[in-house]
């Protein structure tokens, strides 16, 4: 996601880089993988807020970026203490962290459109062109052929975290599956493996009107295995009110389209952006009929959903959802407008096109 690949491609010449580990647990591939990148890194879990703040100060750091917000292991007492002259926050949870001391906070347009939820931010709203890019998992497997033209039936997917599924959204996914005629629901959670769980997972589609033979669960795979099985959905739907970000676009460089219901907020406007970037804006629903006469659409005219497919990975490839040089010089000048701003003595909204 965004921020490993932000400092694989960060200027060295132009910006110094210290990462704050503040993860509880061991040392594994991936921040192995990071540390290659060149950057100063220290492991800080250890220290307690008030040694972190005054490690960080000590450090001269201009601008701190959170990437948890209010999530699991967060240090936002930290940036409470205002530990370096310009704060922010990006990236891991798509709302305000309520805290003056964060000055603002990174988004873009289809997340936060302009006028739409200043209010609702004790930061100031920075905007990307996209919030978020994502790096092509390499080696990648081949975008499948629609499975329904095998298969003979509609797969839909749902590939997000479990407790994103709402009520709400289960009920609308048991419409869609039922009025779909001989589909399938394809479903991706962790725990799928204990029988209970998937039991109890299954229970609340029949007593919306489905079958049990028509309901599927996979646990959580690693990522090569989870792009395999994405072969085998035709159609991704997205949870609400809080959507997909990483799995939309993995979703959509498999050549999967995700159907979204595009809220008021910006967990509820996860995949709009990811939808526009690749010219599928008409995947995105304003209320819950239009999100299921989307689905259904899509699911009786397979020349379309088949032609989408094919040329989902271009279109992806084609976007600034995986251009990674220009997104980070983007954030880059993000970073510049923000210090300016504090050398100015002022705090305003900042638009990077």
């Amino acid at each position: 996601m965004s921020w490993y690949t932000v400092l694989r491609e960060h200027d060295k010449a132009a910006f110094d880089v210290l990462c704050f580990d503040t993860s509880p647990g061991p040392e594994d591939v991936t921040t192995q993988r990071i540390k290659r990148y060149g950057h100063i890194w220290q492991r800080v879990a250890g220290l307690d807020n008030a040694a972190l703040a005054a490690t960080i100060r000590q450090s001269r750091v201009d601008i701190l970026i959170d990437l948890s917000g209010h999530t699991r292991c967060n240090r936002l007492l930290v940036f409470a203490l205002k530990a370096a002259p310009v704060q922010a926050t990006w990236l891991g949870y798509l709302n305000t962290t309520g805290l003056s001391s964060i000055d603002y906070r990174i988004t873009d347009a289809f997340l936060d459109p302009p006028g739409a939820t200043e209010h609702l931010h004790t930061e100031t709203l920075v905007r990307l062109k996209n919030q978020a890019c994502l790096t092509p998992p390499d080696p990648s497997p081949p975008v499948a052929t629609l499975p329904a033209l095998r298969t003979g039936r509609i797969t839909f997917g749902s590939v997000n975290n479990w407790v994103k599924v709402s009520d709400a959204t289960k009920d609308t996914w048991a419409t869609i599956i039922r009025k779909a005629g001989h589909a399938r629901l394809l479903i991706v959670a962790a725990g799928a493996q204990n029988d209970e769980f998937r039991r109890s997972v299954v229970s609340d589609f029949v007593s919306r009107g489905v079958s049990a033979e028509q309901v599927s669960m996979y646990p959580f795979l690693p990522l090569t295995g989870f792009l395999q099985l994405l072969a085998e959905v035709d159609i991704g739907l997205d949870p609400f009110p809080y959507g997909g970000g990483t799995t939309t676009m993995h979703c959509l460089w498999m050549g999967v389209p995700v159907v979204t219901l595009a809220g008021k907020t910006a967990f509820a406007r996860n995949s709009v952006g990811l939808l526009n970037r690749v010219g599928l804006s008409h995947l995105v629903a304003a209320e819950l009929e239009g999100y299921v006469k989307t689905a259904l659409d899509l699911a009786t005219d397979l020349p379309n959903l088949a032609n989408i497919r094919v040329g989902l990975r271009d279109r992806m490839l084609r976007s600034p959802l995986v251009d990674a040089d220009r997104f980070t010089r983007n954030l880059e000048s993000a970073y510049r407008a923000m210090w300016c701003n504090y050398c100015l003595g002022r705090r305003e909204p900042i638009d990077i096109a």
